[in-house]
């Protein structure tokens, strides 16, 4: 019986570590995607505020497509 138990513990921690790393490598990812889509956001802003960028377009792109 006791064997039972440890065998259970051994698999619950692996799941545990399992599902850890996994939401890590997805925060990661999400942050950097993130970082990157408000730089290019800042970017256009600041091409269109200089009169550098003629149209509105990908700004509104950007932020209705994120």
């Amino acid at each position: 019986m006791e064997n039972n138990r440890d065998i259970l513990r051994m698999e619950l921690s692996e799941i545990n570590t399992y599902v850890r790393q996994h939401f890590q490598q997805f925060l990661t990812w999400y942050s950097f995607f993130l970082t990157i889509n408000y730089t290019v956001l800042g970017w256009f802003t600041s091409l269109l505020l200089t009169n550098a960028l003629k149209t509105s377009k990908p700004i509104i792109f950007i932020a209705l497509f994120f």
